[in-house]
């Protein structure tokens, strides 16, 4: 998949909405597995990169 076949505004948007939720669980846990790697976003003048990618395999980590 190219990088250009990636909409970055709707990657943006989904982690903007991830970022923006309230509830006190937590959304992040040490874990070990596979992903296919579909993009790099690269960095912009006002983003951050960030690697898009689809998890295959995914254990919890201990």
């Amino acid at each position: 998949m190219s990088p250009m076949s990636v909409q970055r505004s709707g990657i943006r948007d989904l982690l903007a909405a991830v970022d923006a939720e309230t509830s006190e669980a937590s959304t992040h846990a040490l874990m070990f597995g596979y992903a296919r790697v579909s993009t790099l976003l690269p960095e912009t003048a006002t983003e951050m990169g960030c690697l898009v990618a689809s998890p295959l395999i995914v254990e919890y980590g201990n």
